[in-house]
């Protein structure tokens, strides 16, 4: 009889902690990607910290080149144009994209295997914003925010 009560306690205890509420990424994957996103053009992204300041400014490319990586999906070349401050301590290995709707993941190492940087977002018709956490077997904190937008050449 205390076994059974036991096995009750911890089947209201999972059933009472899990949702049904979809994640933003499975949201933001079934959603249009924006007609604004076009590969080959040149993006700026922004990288705050947990405070709000830069902790590094990028601009890339987003390729169709096919890119090596430890995640299942159809991951693409992202190409770093510059840094800033120059170098990176977030980029240890290839950086390459995921895009799925209006979800952008962006991996800076995505041929590292659990030891991953990634920044996973949503696009909108005026660029990209979210959050960015390093990844490993351990899993990962959010260290801050994300923003991107497309430059133009006028």
């Amino acid at each position: 009889m205390k076994n059974l009560l036991i096995l009750n306690i911890l089947l209201m205890m999972t059933l009472g902690c899990s949702s049904t509420a979809p994640y933003p990424y499975q949201v933001w994957s079934s959603q249009e990607t924006p007609r604004t996103f076009k590969v080959n053009e040149p993006w700026v992204l922004v990288i705050l910290d947990n405070e709000g300041s830069i902790k590094q400014r990028l601009t890339v490319k987003f390729t169709e080149a096919v890119a090596d990586s430890c995640s299942s999906g159809d991951w693409r070349v992202l190409d770093v144009v510059n840094t800033y401050p120059n170098g990176s301590d977030i980029i240890l290995g290839e950086p390459a994209y995921y895009l799925s709707g209006a979800a952008l993941i962006v991996d800076l190492s995505a041929n590292l295997c659990d030891a991953g940087y990634e920044l996973m977002g949503q696009l909108t018709l005026v660029g990209v914003s979210g959050e960015h956490y390093p990844v490993s077997m351990f899993g990962g904190e959010k260290e801050g925010n994300f923003y991107g937008v497309p430059v133009y050449d006028n």
